[in-house]
């Protein structure tokens, strides 16, 4: 099942839909984190007049800023997925610096790492020439 608009998501057009479903996966979680951090803890919804920013980077603040500044103007309310489904829509605008820098906050912040205590998986080996 394809999922209408998400084709344009990425700008490789040679993206496979394997690709496409993970790096989905992972801007959901993104913007997931995202919304947990500027999220009114006891409505868990967000509204453009009083976003709470404190836990984000200023990046961060810079790429949200096109969306949240639509929610002010628009005095909009939203829950999560509408959220996400807005971030989704607005990552498609977004330049390759920004769309890095948040593929590389979320690693940094949120993924983690696993818990083999042998981080050196580096091997040597030599070849001998007779």
């Amino acid at each position: 099942m394809r999922e209408k608009g998400f084709e344009s998501l990425s700008t490789l057009s040679h993206m496979n839909s394997k690709s496409k479903q993970i790096l989905k996966e992972i801007l959901n979680k993104i913007f997931g984190k995202i919304f947990e951090a500027i999220a009114d803890p006891s409505t868990k919804l967000i509204n453009g007049l009083c976003v709470d920013y404190v836990d984000l980077p200023q990046k961060i603040k810079e790429i949200l800023l096109p969306l949240t500044s639509e929610l002010k103007d628009l005095n909009e309310t939203l829950d999560s997925k509408e959220f996400i489904d807005a971030c989704m829509q607005l990552y498609k605008l977004l330049s390759l610096d920004h769309r890095n820098y948040l593929i590389e906050w979320y690693f940094i912040n949120f993924k983690k790492k696993p818990n083999n205590t042998n981080e050196n998986t580096n091997f040597t080996f030599k070849v001998i020439i007779q």
